[in-house]
Order: structure tokens, then sequence, then C-alpha cells
């Protein structure tokens, strides 16, 4: 067979791959991520610059520019969103919250902060002419109550990828038909050990939802309409909750590995572990030189907004004394301000602004992570198989350690009241006692062994969306979808059933009583008419 004929061969085989694989030209995508803090940006960015790398027109839209920028990837930030942001950023004071009791605080507030949001980012003229004249295929939209995002979506014409960055959030079963399973999951608001659930626990878990869902359609969302529509100028703007029900997917940063078995539909799709990447990169020098010496060391990081210099000074001290106690462990120690060295244990703590975290989790000589309990360390922690001392602060983090403490690999402890003999009890317990490395390793084994990386299975389902119609796309979301709570939930069936049953049972028993009246009726007559007849005979 000649060359000619081979390349003509070859020409037409792959003209007969390219009409049997589904093509996706390139497409624009936009992530807004208006109201997060930089830890939001964490499971995305994997997501992001994936889709970047195949060829898609990427823009992130967030109040913080890319620490480390991508050249594919536009990164947009909204000065006006910004300004605001570090406004509210300086004023959150979550230990007081928690001290106070006030944790259902910060949920109660966060509609409002995203009303606030939205007034904020249309008040920028830049950005909003921005929006005017941009065309995107499709949005994602960050779920913290960045519904803002749904106005845009419409503007550009766009289909819709919720991304959740932690687990299911409670509007979820009426806006997008996954099953009410209130009876037994916890919401992430009210954690509890599900193993003891009480009348009162179900009771709070059931309201909740429908409680979130009629604000959100009668309050929340009308406002945020409102700003879109003037802001804007859109005079076809749709109902947000029409706009939520049509989205195409939902994305959750969760796995049954480490959460709980959630009877999912097809549009949601869980990633949880999406932000950890396998690939190591060598550690600083002289953090490597430190790690290696002593007889292993301890990871510290309390995040962003609950670092060391915003604690109690009780708090403070019970933390530095552990660290003193344990002369032979050494604590590496992610703080936000390096100017506080002089505060730490200088023979076996080494303290930065800025760690590589999943390289140190990753090391061998690890023996725990002493955490906040945020869902990426917490999953990175379970792909290192370390075990954890968790110090829930705000958010869904009660909800994130009560699952380490109940399932224990790691312990929970109080960060408003712990002093140093419950931290040295609990670094002592989580480092000498195997029962919590071994569960660790448990844990791990479930939640990384799957058909596809978190990271590949991302991309595959956007892919769907890009190359499916919208019609199409209808085949992934529950007939649910839309139906009252009340019917969702068979109520109305119930109280039908119920509701006959009742109304059987005193059918039953006033036929009964009628029944036991008159034979009553009937042997006192008879009894009357004895009676008469006795006395009859005593006369005669």
């Amino acid at each position: 067979m000649g060359r000619t004929t081979v390349s003509l061969c070859c020409i037409f085989l792959c003209f007969v791959l390219t009409q049997t694989v589904p093509q996706v030209e390139s497409a624009n995508i936009a992530f807004f991520f208006g109201i997060s803090s930089y830890s939001h940006r964490i499971p995305a960015w994997p997501l992001v610059t994936g889709l970047a790398e195949r060829g898609h027109n990427v823009t992130f839209i967030s109040p913080f520019p890319a620490k480390k920028p991508h050249p594919k990837v536009h990164d947009l930030v909204p000065k006006a969103l910004a300004e605001w942001v570090l406004e509210w950023e300086d004023l959150e004071d979550v230990f007081t919250e928690r001290k106070d009791g006030n944790l259902a605080k910060g949920w109660l507030t966060l509609p409002e902060f995203g009303i606030e949001m939205c007034k904020k980012i249309y008040s920028d003229d830049e950005f909003v002419n921005w929006v005017k004249t941009s065309k995107y295929d499709l949005i994602f939209i960050d779920a913290l109550f960045n519904d803002c995002g749904y106005g845009m979506a419409h503007k550009f014409g766009a289909k819709v990828i919720q991304f959740a960055t932690s687990t299911a959030f409670s509007y979820y079963p009426q806006s997008f038909g996954n099953p009410d399973e209130t009876s037994w999951i916890p919401d992430m608001t009210t954690p509890f050990d599900p193993t003891e659930v009480t009348f009162k626990q179900r009771l709070i878990n059931a309201l909740i939802p429908v409680a979130s869902d009629l604000y959100r359609r009668w309050m929340y969302f009308p406002k945020l309409e409102e700003i879109t529509r003037e802001k804007l100028g859109i005079t076809d703007l749709p109902k947000f909750e029409e706009i939520e029900r049509n989205t195409s997917l939902v994305f959750i940063n969760t796995h049954y590995g480490e959460e709980f078995a959630r009877s999912l539909p097809p549009n949601m799709v869980p990633i949880g572990g999406i932000a950890y990447a396998e690939k190591r990169t060598p550690l600083p020098k002289e953090l490597e030189t430190f790690l290696n010496k002593g007889n292993g060391f301890i990871y510290v990081s309390f995040g962003t907004y609950a670092d060391f210099q915003r604690m109690d000074v009780p708090t403070q001290q019970a933390l530095i004394g552990a660290m003193r106690s344990f002369p032979d462990l050494q604590f590496v120690w992610k703080v936000g301000n390096d100017s506080l060295v002089n505060e730490f244990p200088k023979r076996n703590v080494y303290i930065s602004s800025w760690m590589p975290q999943q390289d140190i989790l990753a090391h061998p000589k690890i023996k725990a992570f002493i955490t906040h309990s945020g869902l990426i360390g917490i999953q990175e922690s379970i792909y290192n198989a370390v075990p954890l001392i968790s110090f829930p602060i705000f958010a869904e983090q009660d909800y994130n350690a009560e699952r380490i403490h109940r399932n224990e690999y790691g312990i929970r402890l109080e960060i408003t009241t712990v002093t140093q003999p419950e931290l040295e009890a609990a670094i002592t317990k989580v480092v000498n006692d195997p029962k919590y490395r071994e569960n660790m390793k448990k844990v791990s084994r479930i939640f990384t062994d799957r058909p596809q990386k978190p990271l590949d299975t991302a991309l595959w389902w956007t892919n769907f969306v890009l190359t499916h119609s919208r019609e199409d796309l209808e085949a992934l979301r529950p007939l649910g979808v839309g139906q009252s709570w009340w019917v969702r939930r068979q109520l109305d069936v119930w109280m039908v059933v119920l509701g006959t049953l009742a109304i059987s049972i005193t059918v039953t028993l006033y036929i009964l009583l009628k029944i036991l009246k008159c034979l009553c009726c009937a042997s006192a007559t008879n009894k009357s008419t004895e009676n008469r007849a006795d006395k009859k005979k005593k006369v005669q």
C-alpha cells in the first residue's frame, strides 16, 4: 500500500472519529465568587485552571486577586467589591461571637451580605459596563449567597453551575430536588450526632429548609431582583427562583468517605477533595531542616479569620504553654503576622505567614494537624492520613468537627475555653494512641478510592453541560423541583391518610358506643320488666 493510500486512510479515520466524539469549542466561562474568603478560591482554582488549559476563555470574579496568577485566566476584581469585603473582614470578630454564643448570627446575617454585595458590585460603573457588554456560555456561582450572579447569568444568556465549597445547603431540597433527609442528616448550621438524635433536633432540622426556602422566595430574592433590574436595566428579568430551578448542575465539595451518604440526584455532583494536588514540590530548605529534627512535628493553622492574634490571651497562653511542654515535638505554625515570632518558644516552634500546607501534610514525620476545622484542610489531611485536633470557630466548622470527633480520627476542643492541660492531653492521645491514625487511614482509603479523580469528574461534567442543550440537561433535574414544600414531603397525602384513619376510628367508636348504649338500654329494660314481674308476684 502506497504512502498516498495510507495518508488518505488516516485522514478518513480522523474524519470518522471527529464525527463520533463530542466536540466542545472554546467556551466563555465565568466564575462568580463575590461573597467569599480567599479560601473559597482554593477548591475552585484547579477547575478554573483546568478549563483554561483546555482552551476555554475563563474569567474569575472575586474580591481578591490570585496570589499565583495563571497566564490563561482573567482575574477580575471589581474595585467596589474589594473595598467592601475588606471593610466587613475588619469588622468580623468570630471569637467574640462564639464566646457570646452567637453562632447562629453569622448564618442569619449572610443573606444581608448577599443583598449588600449586589448593591456594591453594581455601584461599580466599570463592572456594570462589563456585564452589559459581555457574553458568556457558562457561569459558575459560589453557593454562599452569591445569588446576585443569577442576574448576570440571565444577561449573559449563560447556563449555570452552582459551586458549593462545602456540603449541601439547607435550601437544596427545594431548589434542586434532592430528597429531604432531615430525620438523620444534621443541617450544617445545627450540628448534632446522628446516632443519638433527639425529637427536638429533628424538629429544628425539619423546619430549617422550609424556613430557608420561604425566606429566599419571599424576601431575599425579590430584593436581589429589584437591584438587578434597576442597575442592569433589564425589563424581562425572570424570578430568581425560576433561574435557580433551571440551574444545569450543582458541584458540592463533599464525599461520603468523610461526610454522610446522601441521596443525591443526577444534577448534584460531589467533588470532595478537588483542591488536593498529588504533585509535591520541594519544601524550603530552612523548613525542611526544621521538620527533620526531633521526633516528628505537628502542623498548626487556624485559617484566615481565626488567626492567633485575634484569640483571647488565656487561649494564646494555653496554646503556647502546651507547645513548651512537648520539647521532643516540633510545631509548625501558620500565623498571619511574622512579627509574632518572639511570642513562641524558639526551640521547637517554626512560624511563618505562608506555609505550603499540602506538602507539609504529606511529610513522613508529621504526627497531627491542629486545625480550625476548615473543610479544605480536613480533606487534605484525609488524603495524607494525618489525625486532627479540631477547634471549630464559625460557619460549618462545628459540623465538620462533630464528624471528626464522632468517628475518632481526631479530637474536638473548644477554642474559647481550652486550657493547657486539655490541649496537652489531646496532643498526647492523638500522637501516642494508634487508634486515631488507624481510623484516619480507614477514612482515607474510602475517600481516595474512586473511579475518577475529583478534578477529572468536575471537568467531565462541565464538558457535559457545555455540550448539551438546556432542554437535554432537564433530564438531570428531579421532577419534584418546583413542587410546594408540603407536596414534596407528602404532607397533604399523610394528612388525608391520617384524617381518613381518624374519621374511620371516630365513626367506628361512635357505632360501637351506640351499640353498647342500645345493649345497655335493652339490659336495663329487661331488668325493669323483671323487677315489675317480681313485685306483682309478691303482691299476689
